[in-house]
């Protein structure tokens, strides 16, 4: 049963849900206790769906609570039905899904309804109606007994179901504690709050009796937490107050790695100087840590610098140490002439001896060694003409060996066929074969080609869609470069060979002169090829054929003659070549040579025919059709003169299984195109966006929902409309006689009115509800004459209960959800029961009997309710017999209840609940010692107050639990932190000064190879042993560094060593002592003078400098604090104070960084740029060398992010701009204090985000939405109102989709694709461009036809009246048996007629029904009323099955005809399958035989099979009307039967007889003797010639009749022996069709036949096929003359198939 409601029980939750279905949300409905409740009002719906429900929320105040009941139902409106229908209206499915999901959904409601209520009339059972004690419990309603309906003294003790006396039953203070039992005062048993202090035994109050969680903050005393209250790891992070773990807090080595959180120790917790060695881990003072200069001389270890800690170039002179430079250290080849100081190398040069030792050896090639490096081409390293090529690349070819290479090459293949580059490869397959052989050669490739692996894919390279592929590609094809590839067996599959020489390679053609001197003279011919170049393109790819031509030379010079002919054959070379391919084609039209003639006459269609030539071929497999198509030519030519409309149908009608993207040709979809879905067996229609179902191969509609009837819809007599998608639907249709309404299902047929069921059917009867009025008779009775009885009804019947003094009830009275009451006022309900009997309220459906007094507005009421069925409890309670002030109801062991105080005996452990207790009630002296444990204890409960002083040790604190927060300052000393716990994660960047390295600490694995730079080397601080042999170099050296003491006195200075002229006069010593201390001084070109010059500056109190200062590339060394002081007023100081540099403006101008070129830089000494002031104006800003920021003319250019900290403010009407001509500009309008983002340029405005919301100011509601899912949402104050979708959009929520209305006369201008409802149509509208077009189907109607009896022929003019008809419809006639055919001609006449001209129809189709189509696919089907007066079927002669005889491969069938005969006249014969007449898949499925049309006859050459083959196929028998009728046939094709042996003598291994072969003699001999014999081992014939004239002989040995079977091509005869002399002029053996006699030989013989062409030893001869399966005899003969002898012995002879000998 379905379900149509849900009940509920009030429990203060304000959501109840529902899932049954519904078809509005209006037609949901809420009681409350029977009350109906107003939507808005007293609730709200939500979560709602048609299909899956919702949720009720009951709104503030209206929340039921319990008992209330909840009844939340489904009334579906039935006002009204869901579609209307009016005439001439379309069936919608959605429409009458609709109106039959109201029916269900009412009938539905209805029937649960009643099921629920019961089919009794309210107040229609009264007392007389129910029997004697049959009212039990189960059938009074809870609260339906009070006090007036029980008797006095009518309860006792046994009547009282256990727990059934709640407090309200007892009177005050009559339960004494004498009335409660021991432990029998729980919880439940003591008011809420009324438990105070007073009430506890002092320490009473156990862990037990203390509720989890409910020791809180407020009930712990200060300091009552001491450490042996707190559990190991009970104090957590967030128990610790931030900044209170001090260091005394913590014990020594308390706090390692396990209790500090990550990260959570930071500087200002560590006391200076607390971390020792001990405490930093090894290998965790990274370079980060160490901070600059902090590694000093005596923190690196001794030895511990090696070469790979230097940074390259970072040792100076001043660094090394003087005299620490050895021979060693300086590589060889490093001192240079600039290197050495002038005049160092004064009388120093290389002696003769030197020179003679070899000083200058190895520096210059020999003639030897030169010689080696290049070709020496007269050695003979070359490929000459005719040398085989080596496999190396040491040798060179010369150009003519190249050319015979390419020649041989070419020689080798099949053909080579020259192309221009990779794209442009042959369509077909150049080799004629369609296999491998040919060479194809590219010019030259246009692009690099690269393989993927060794294959190379080339897209289009055979024209659009031919995808060209070459395997075997080792590298890459260069873009320029020629190459070979050769023809495999696959279509547009190549092999790779190699890349060709360039052209300019080949200078010579050799070996071929004098037929280049042929072809010299025949330039005429030359030139005629030249100009026919493409067609000897095809003629050389097709070598084959070109021997086939020269075979037929005869017919070449024939076609000479022609020559014309051959040329227009020639510009059409590739309809010759589809006609070639299509060759069983060709033979066919040969066998049709009067339509060949009648085809020439129409050339221009064949031509047209030729471009479609798959077409063709799919024609040609149905040639049945085509026959049909060739009776309505001038149907044909009508569409011939339309073939473009025929081709654009096929790309606006396409057959897939998905929706297609584009139409048939690649085109954009377009409005009106059609698809048929083969998954959904549906025809659908493009609407402009989305695929729209319409049709079902069926020709049922397509599901829709919405559609408005407004015709008549005709079913004919038992054509049934089914609502319901199961077996249990209602059907309606009329059967001829009656019109039926049918409930097929196990439910109920309800008649409504309102949403009230007012009649019910079921299966056992009916059921009316409300009045019935009668105006006729009743079983024959007139009711209103009669009064108020039916018959079968007793007259004494009382028709009211209430007149019934004593009602009794023959069964169970159920009231359902009503109740028994009284309309006396303050009347009583009473219930008695008899004796001892007892009133009982039952337990039912698993649910304990429970009695409910409710209030006096039903709102609130008290149960008393039975122990569960598993307790077993029987016991009665019986109240008190007074009562006691302030007592308490206890009972006795019989159950007698009577009131008393409550003592510490009456409360059962765990008796008191937390709801009993009033509030601070348990004091602490109520609490016993260690009761109070963890789980008593609510969570964050145990505040700083709470815990005593010194309560907390280390293991009740979890690891990790002291983080930064909770550290006092300096908290963490030395003897707190573990050895080891110091990591380099916890050390801060610079952390590690020098003063914090100890001495020796920095070894050489901890320096970081290229960290030591000049400025961390001391001065002198490099000696000879720091320094690595040969590490000087020409690089190392200061120009002029050595000077003559750094040279060995004993060194010898080569004279390779001195340049040219570098020994002047300046270079020599003047030995006078008087110059000592001068310096020499030029003097204009004359001797150099030495002059004397004050060099001790220290000493000059006022130096003074009569030119500019050279510092010659030394520097100016300032102490710490001295200064540069520049200007009159010593303005500009320059100085160093030991830490910072300064340049200091100290007057009241301004500090000014200048340049006329150039740029102003500060970098840092890494070099990297900082600022730079440009001469052109802009200021740069640089972070780490990269420009962050550049002041331009026009602003300001940042490069990266700019992350400001707080807002950016920008004025009214100025406006941030956004690309390199400012198309984005976002600003605030002064004018109309709105804000813009502006897209000024051509391009978009795009917005991009995952989730992208617009709100409103306040963000209390989103007005639109593109998230993630890929839809957006348009809101409307917050709700939902438009959705795009996968498929399109679609409208939200409750309200309309409104779009503009007009009619004709109002239609304005629009856009493409804008929409708009025609209010004179009643249709909506879409605008193509330049109309607007109606969407959806018309509704057209029929009303009548004429002339609806036809003979089957075409031609019939019938007049179609109806409505909605437009111009352009169509017509078809639809028949029975599923066809439809298009009507011959339409004309349209008005909207409400068309004349249609009828086709060719079928009996087998008859009635047709007519149907009707607009344009737009609106459609009208008349009833079947067409009928074809003429014409059967024919009648097949042929049975089914085979046809024939066995037939054998290879060999012409015979025997094979079919044959049907029809009283219309002729018939003609086709094949519907591709069996029999087909050839594409010979011999494996297919026959490639002939059926003749006209006579049945099948003809040809059986397959080549390979195993004996059924072939089954279907022909189709076909009369001049039309009319078809099928049958399946078969034919056998035998692989090879089986040899038969007519003869076997012992010496073939037989035994010389064979069943049914027998052997006679005949002949004339009258004076000689012979004759003939057989045996197991010879057959023999034989003569002997007597003397005298005509003496000879005539002798024949024959068999009986042999029957050579079909398929036996070959026979073979063993002559064994044979002889003859003398006379004997002819003798031999063959075969005849007839048998010998007398003197006669049989006649028609093949086979040999005589001696002149046989002799002893096997013969075979082949069988014509018209000895096959025909009666033969087989002869030997001999004839002679007078005294001749001769014999002839045979021992085999043998008939079989070539395939199987």
């Amino acid at each position: 049963m379905a379900t149509t409601f849900v009940d509920y029980t009030g429990d203060g939750n304000a959501t109840k849900s529902f899932s049954f279905p519904s078809i509005k949300e209006a037609d949901i409905k809420v009681k409350v206790d029977d009350v109906l409740k107003t939507v808005s009002t007293h609730y709200n719906i939500t979560s709602y769906t048609t299909t899956g429900g919702g949720n009720i929320v009951f709104t503030s105040g209206n929340i039921p609570t319990s008992p209330a009941d909840i009844h939340i139902y489904r009334d579906t409106d039935v006002d009204s039905a869901k579609a209307t229908y009016t005439a001439g209206s379309s069936v919608k499915a959605g429409d009458l899904n609709n109106n039959h999901t109201q029916l269900l959904y009412a009938l539905q409601e209805e029937q649960n309804q009643l099921v629920r209520l019961g089919n009794i009339k309210d107040a229609a059972v009264i007392t007389s109606k129910i029997k004697d004690l049959n009212v039990t419990r189960a059938k009074i309603a809870n609260d339906a007994i009070d006090g007036t309906k029980i008797a006095d003294d009518s309860i006792n003790s046994e009547h009282y179901v256990a727990g059934s006396i709640d407090t309200e039953h007892i009177a005050d203070a009559q339960i004494t504690h004498v009335k409660l039992a021991n432990d029998s005062v729980d919880g439940d048993n003591i008011q809420d709050d009324v438990i105070n202090s007073e009430h506890y035994v002092a320490v009473s109050i156990d862990t037990e009796h203390i509720a989890n969680e409910n020791i809180t903050t407020a009930k712990l005393a200060a300091d009552a937490v001491t450490a042996s209250k707190l559990a190991d790891n009970a104090v957590v992070t967030d128990n610790i107050v931030n900044g209170n773990v001090t260091h005394v807090k913590l014990a020594n080595d308390a706090v390692d790695g396990d209790n500090i959180a990550d990260d959570s120790i930071n500087s200002e917790h560590y006391v200076d100087g607390s971390i020792d060695t001990a405490h930093i881990a090894d290998s965790q003072i990274t370079t980060a840590k160490i901070a600059a200069d902090a590694v000093t001389n005596a923190k690196i270890a001794d030895d511990s610098i090696d070469s790979e800690h230097y940074v390259d170039g970072s040792i100076d002179t001043a660094h090394i140490a003087n005299a620490q430079i050895t021979t060693a250290k300086i590589a060889d080849g490093a001192i240079t002439d600039a290197k050495i100081a002038g005049g160092s190398l004064d009388n120093r040069y290389y002696t003769e001896t030197e020179l003679d030792a070899g000083q200058l050896d190895n520096r210059y090639y020999t003639e030897t060694e030169s010689d080696a490096r290049y070709f020496n081409i007269s050695t003979g390293d070359t490929i000459k003409d005719g040398d085989s090529f080596p496999d190396n690349d040491t040798t060179i070819a010369t150009t003519a060996a190249i050319n015979d290479r390419i020649i041989d090459l070419v020689d080798d293949v099949g053909g080579f066929v020259p192309i221009a580059n990779q794209t442009s490869f042959p369509t077909a397959n150049p080799d004629v074969n369609n296999g491998t052989g040919t060479i194809v050669s590219i010019s030259a490739a246009s692009t690099n080609l690269a393989p993927s692996g060794t294959t190379v894919t080339i897209a289009n390279g055979a024209g659009a869609g031919n995808t060209v592929t070459i395997t075997g590609v080792p590298v890459t094809i260069p873009s320029g470069f020629g190459f070979l590839v050769e023809t495999t067996s696959t279509l547009h599959t190549y092999t790779f060979h190699r890349l060709n020489p360039k052209a300019t390679e080949v200078t010579t053609v050799a070996g071929i002169a004098s037929n280049i001197t042929t072809v010299a003279n025949n330039t005429a011919n030359i030139n005629a090829v030249a100009a026919d170049a493409s067609d000897i393109g095809v003629v050389a790819a097709d070598g084959t054929d070109i021997g086939l031509v020269a075979g037929s030379i005869a017919n070449v010079n024939t076609t000479a003659g022609s020559i014309a002919n051959v040329n227009t054959t020639a510009t059409n070379i590739a309809n010759v070549n589809n006609v070639g391919n299509n060759i069983s084609n060709v033979n066919a039209v040969h066998s049709n040579a009067s339509n060949i003639n009648s085809a020439v006459s129409n050339a221009s269609n064949i031509n047209s025919a030729v471009s479609n030539a798959s077409n063709i071929n799919s024609v040609a497999g149905s040639i049945s059709n085509v026959n049909t198509t060739a009776t309505n030519i001038s149907d044909v030519n009508t569409v011939a003169s339309n073939i473009t409309n025929v081709n654009n149908f096929t790309d606006k009608y396409q057959i897939a299984s998905s929706p297609p993207t584009t139409d048939g040709g690649g085109n954009a979809l377009a409005e009106g195109d059609l698809y048929f879905d083969t998954t959904a067996d549906e025809l659908k229609v493009y609407s402009g966006s989305a695929w729209q179902g319409g049709v079902t191969a069926s020709g049922n509609f397509a599901a829709k929902t919405g559609n408005t009837f407004t015709g008549t819809n005709i079913h004919n007599d038992n054509v049934k409309s089914i609502y319901g998608t199961n077996s249990d639907g209602l059907e309606v249709f009329h059967n001829g006689s009656d019109s039926v309404i049918n409930d097929q299902g196990t439910g109920s047929l309800k008649l409504q009115t309102g949403g009230n069921t007012k009649v019910e059917i079921t299966g056992t009867g009916t059921s009316v509800t409300g009045n019935i009025v009668v105006s006729g008779n009743v079983d024959g009775r007139d009711v209103a004459a009669d009064g108020t009885k039916l018959d079968g009804i007793s007259s004494s019947a009382i028709a009211n209960v209430v007149q019934d003094t004593t009602p009794q009830l023959g069964g169970d009275l159920d009231v359902q959800s009503s109740k028994v009451t009284t309309s006396t006022s303050n009347g009583n309900v009473k219930i008695e029961p008899n004796g001892t009997g007892v009133v009982e309220v039952r337990g039912a459906g698993g649910n304990d009997g429970t009695l409910q007094l409710n209030c006096s507005q039903q709102s609130h009421g008290v149960k008393i309710k039975s122990p569960a069925h598993s307790a077993g409890a029987s016991y009665t309670l019986t109240l008190p017999t007074s009562i006691v002030n302030n007592g308490a109801l206890k009972t006795d062991s019989s159950g007698n209840l009577s009131f008393g105080l409550i003592s510490n005996v009456n409360i059962g452990a765990g008796g008191i609940a937390s709801s009993n207790m009033g509030t601070n009630s348990v004091g602490t002296a109520a609490i016993g010692p260690e009761v109070v444990t963890t789980a008593k204890l609510a969570n964050d409960a145990v505040t700083n107050a709470k815990v005593a002083d010194d309560a907390i040790n280390t293991s009740q604190i979890v690891n990790g639990a002291v983080n930064a927060d909770k550290l006092d300052g300096n908290a963490v000393t030395t003897v707190k932190i573990a050895s080891g716990a110091v990591t380099t994660a916890r050390l801060a960047d610079d952390a590690v000064t020098t003063a914090k390295l100890a001495d020796d600490a920095v070894t050489a694995a901890k320096i970081a190879n290229n960290t030591i730079t000049a400025a961390q080397i001391a001065n002198g601080a490099i000696g000879t042993s720091q320094i690595n042999n040969d590490a000087i170099t020409t690089q190392q050296i200061a120009d002029g560094a050595i000077v003559n003491d750094d040279i060995n006195a004993s060194a010898a200075i080569a004279g390779s060593k001195l340049a040219d002229d570098s020994i002047s006069l300046a270079k020599l010593v003047h030995g006078t002592s008087s110059n000592n201390g001068k310096f020499l001084r030029a003097n204009n070109g004359a001797d150099p003078t030495f002059e004397s010059v004050i060099t001790d500056l220290v000493n000059d109190t006022s130096p003074q400098l009569g030119g500019d200062l050279a510092s010659n590339g030394n520097d100016i060394l300032m102490a710490d604090s001295d200064k540069i002081k520049l200007g009159t007023g010593n303005d500009l100081i320059l100085r160093h104070d030991g830490s910072n540099s300064f340049i200091d403006e100290a007057g009241t101008g301004d500090l000014l960084l200048t340049a006329t070129a150039g740029s102003i830089q500060l970098k840092k000494n890494t070099g990297d740029k900082m600022v730079q002031a440009t001469v052109g104006g802009a200021v740069e800003l640089y972070h780490n060398g990269s420009k962050k920021l550049e002041t331009q003319a026009d602003g300001v250019l940042v490069t990266g992010k700019i992350q400001p900290t707080s807002h950016i403010y920008q004025n009214d009407d100025l406006k941030h701009h956004f690309g390199s001509s400012q198309d984005l500009s976002i600003y605030h309008s002064s004018s109309d204090n709105n804000s813009y983002i502006e897209e000024g340029g051509t391009g978009h405005l795009v917005v991009k985000a995952d989730d992208f919301y617009i709100q409103n100011a306040g963000a209390n509601h989103t007005q639109l939405i593109s998230d993630s899912d890929a839809d957006v949402k348009l809101s409307f104050n917050g709700t939902e109102k438009f959705q795009t979708t996968t498929d399109g959009a679609k409208v939200m929520g409750t309200g309309n989709f409104v779009l503009p209305s007009g009619n004709t006369s109002e239609r304005g201008s629009a856009s493409t694709g804008a929409i708009r409802y025609n209010t004179q149509t009643n249709q909506l509208e879409v605008y193509n461009g330049s109309a607007w077009a109606g969407v959806g189907a018309s509704s057209p109607q029929i009303y009548k036809v004429t002339n609806t009896t036809t003979t089957g022929a075409a031609g019939t003019s019938m007049v179609i009246t109806g409505e909605d008809f437009v111009n352009g419809a169509t017509v078809h006639y639809m028949g029975g048996d599923g066809t439809s055919v298009a009507a011959g001609s339409v004309a349209f006449n008005s909207a409400t007629q068309l004349t249609a001209v009828s086709p060719a129809l079928l009996v087998a189709g008859a009635p047709y029904s007519i149907k009707v189509t607009n344009p737009d696919g609106g459609e009208a089907v008349a009833a079947p009323e067409v009928e074809v007066s003429a014409g059967a079927a024919p009648v097949w002669s042929t049975a089914a099955g085979q046809l024939g005889s066995n037939q054998v491969k290879n060999v012409a069938v015979s025997g094979l005809t079919v044959a049907a005969t029809d009283a219309d006249g002729a018939v003609t014969y086709s094949e519907t399958t591709s069996v029999l007449t087909s050839n594409a898949n010979t011999p494996t499925a297919t026959m490639n035989l002939a059926l003749n049309s006209s006579t049945g006859a099948i003809t040809g050459t059986a397959p080549n099979v390979t195993s004996d083959t059924t072939y089954n196929f279907t022909l189709r028998a076909t009369d001049t009307a039309g009319n078809t009728v099928d049958r399946a046939f078969n034919i056998v094709v035998l692989a090879a039967p089986a040899a038969i042996y007519w003869f076997r003598g012992s010496a073939q291994g037989g035994s010389g007889t064979r069943s049914g072969t027998t052997w006679s003699h005949t002949g004339y001999n009258p004076n000689a003797s012979g004759g003939g014999n057989d045996n197991s081992d010879r057959i023999r014939v034989y003569g002997n010639g007597t003397g005298g004239t005509y003496a000879g002989f005539h002798h024949f040995m024959y068999s009986n009749a042999i029957v050579i079977p079909v398929g036996h091509d070959r026979v073979d005869v063993n002559v064994n022996s044979w002889y003859s002399n003398n006379y004997q002029y002819n003798q031999g053996f063959g075969w005849t069709s007839s048998q010998p006699s007398g003197n006669s030989h049989g006649s028609g013989t093949f086979g040999h036949r005589n001696k002149g062409s046989h002799g002893s030893g096997l013969h075979t001869n082949e069988v014509p096929s018209q000895y096959q399966g025909v009666t033969s005899y087989f002869q030997m003969f001999g004839f002679g003359g007078q005294n001749g002898v001769f014999y002839q012995e045979i021992n085999l002879i043998k008939s079989y198939n070539v395939n199987n000998p």
